[in-house]
């Protein structure tokens, strides 16, 4: 659209995905940046490689609670699961696990925190994909 934002839309009200790994402005029918959906499932899948376990069947969660760590303190079973993480996983996922998109972190600001760049970054070769598309 004229806004310069990324839209992305599902003219034919066709489900696609698994409901575990979609972000609610998409299980809502809402328009939505399909870079902010890539990395919320990115992030969901890092959170069930952490733990074995998803973080339920969608995301209706974030009808309750804003944050993940907000929907952290309340769930003694994801507290569980959580337990054997360090504070910098737990950190990372909440950057990105948020209802509204735009308080989400962006590719470049998930690469520069201290969970990813101690462990992944060194081994990946990014820059090419923070760079700004040329058309």
């Amino acid at each position: 659209d004229g806004d310069g934002r990324r839209a992305l839309f599902n003219p034919a009200n066709v489900p696609f995905g698994k409901k575990q790994y979609l972000p609610f402005e998409v299980l809502k029918g809402d328009r939505f940046d399909g870079c902010a959906v890539d990395l919320w499932s990115v992030i969901i899948t890092l959170f069930h490689m952490l733990v074995g376990d998803t973080l339920g069947p969608s995301a209706a969660w974030v009808l309750r609670y804003e944050t993940f760590l907000e929907f952290l303190t309340h769930s003694s079973h994801l507290r569980y699961l959580l337990s054997g993480q360090n504070g910098y996983a737990i950190n990372l996922l909440d950057k990105e696990l948020r209802r509204n998109p735009s308080t989400r972190a962006t590719l470049e600001q998930l690469t520069q925190d201290p969970w990813v760049s101690s462990f992944a970054i060194p081994f990946l070769f990014l820059e090419h994909y923070l760079e700004p598309l040329v058309e």
